[in-house]
């Protein structure tokens, strides 16, 4: 049987506050996990990095842990609410500790 697996990661307020904030991204993100415990896919199988928990070792180390636990045939829900930007026209998601002055 095919199993669900979700990432849900939200910063409000980064660590730089010159990427400027993203209002009610982490309570909104808290309220989706929940909501996707009661549609089928488990706290188990769910990624969760929030504000200061969600830096870019959190990150990369989630999705290599999430690689390693799907299945051919699972499903994989992913949530964003942050900051965002590009550099040589391509977009990249801002996580807590990335730095305006030096995004890369």
């Amino acid at each position: 049987m095919a199993d669900r697996w979700a990432v849900v990661v939200a910063v409000e307020k980064p660590l730089d506050p010159g990427f400027g904030t993203a209002p009610y991204a982490e309570p909104a993100a808290k309220a989706l996990a929940d909501a996707l415990a009661g549609c089928g896919y488990p706290k188990a199988n769910q990624f969760v990095l929030l504000g200061p928990h969600a830096t870019k070792a959190a990150v990369e180390s989630r999705l290599r842990k999430l690689r390693k636990a799907v299945k051919r045939g699972d499903e994989v829900l992913v949530y964003w609410a942050g900051r965002s930007f590009a550099r040589a026209g391509r977009g990249h998601l801002a996580c807590w500790d990335t730095l305006a002055d030096d995004p890369a």
